[in-house]
């Protein structure tokens, strides 16, 4: 309980990120048919409520509810078309905002609702990010712009994928996957490391620049949550030890003072 009153105060620096949010509906020349209709915002927030009937702790509803609203923007967009690397980024930015939630196990459940109402698979995105995570672990650099220019393998072939398409649409989870892989080898997401990444991944400069930022706010923000989380942790078990010790000594107190009344009356 008192781990469930920590994450829950500490929550509230893990609100959505400062990017421009996106308006509540897609413009009809911005998406694609569902059922004889543009799918709305609102179907697929009342597709997430449906797969995840509990409630959402309610700090981690501002962030659960910007990742619904702006990646149902994108994907019902015309040019979209889903790639792993876009599954890896989208896992990335939901491993970083569940990571503290509260409630034991319910994070991926809820990552998995929230997947199935953007109508994905929740196995297949979580397939193809393990993949891209097992070639990017261990791997260089070189190794990384190499595998992109091989098309073969998790990476070369989900490269060869996206430059199959003109152009490419950039999206919040997109962009991340490719911040992401240049952060674990050690490539600074700075301007001159992504013009050397952005065209042997078949990306644009400029929206990977705009959303560099976006990650290192979500790590900066999980990073002060869990101060939050451990600073309050201490303050609340000193309280709690103050407690008890006051209890112990108005106890002994009182069982002395029965005990000097006893006494005396035995006198």
């Amino acid at each position: 309980m008192i781990r469930h009153l920590f994450c829950i105060a500490a929550a509230s620096a893990l609100l959505a990120p400062t990017v421009p949010r996106a308006a509540p509906a897609a413009p009809l020349s911005m998406g694609v048919e569902v059922g004889g209709g543009i799918k709305t915002v609102s179907a697929t927030i009342a597709a997430f409520e449906s797969n995840y009937p509990k409630p959402v702790a309610t700090l981690w509803r501002s962030p659960i509810n910007d990742m619904l609203q702006t990646t149902h923007l994108s994907v019902v967009n015309q040019d979209f078309k889903y790639d792993a690397l876009f599954g890896y980024g989208f896992l990335t930015l939901m491993d970083l905002i569940m990571g503290t939630y509260p409630v034991a196990g319910e994070g991926d459940k809820i990552t998995d609702a929230l997947i199935s109402a953007l109508d994905f698979d929740p196995q297949q995105v979580r397939s193809d990010s393990a993949a891209i995570k097992a070639a990017v672990e261990g791997s260089t650099e070189a190794d990384l712009l190499a595998a992109a220019a091989s098309g073969s393998g998790a990476i070369g072939s989900c490269v060869a994928e996206i430059k199959s398409r003109s152009p490419y649409f950039h999206t919040r989870p997109g962009s991340v996957g490719l911040l992401n892989i240049m952060d674990a080898v050690n490539v600074p997401t700075d301007k001159a490391g992504i013009e050397r990444w952005a065209e042997p991944f078949g990306y644009r400069t400029r929206p990977l620049e705009n959303m560099s930022g976006l990650l290192k706010e979500y790590r900066d923000k999980i990073a002060n949550a869990m101060q939050m989380m451990k600073a309050m942790e201490i303050r609340e078990k000193k309280r709690m030890a103050d407690a008890l010790e006051e209890k112990a000594k108005a106890a002994q107190e009182k069982a002395e003072a029965a005990a000097a009344s006893a006494e005396a009356k035995s006198e």
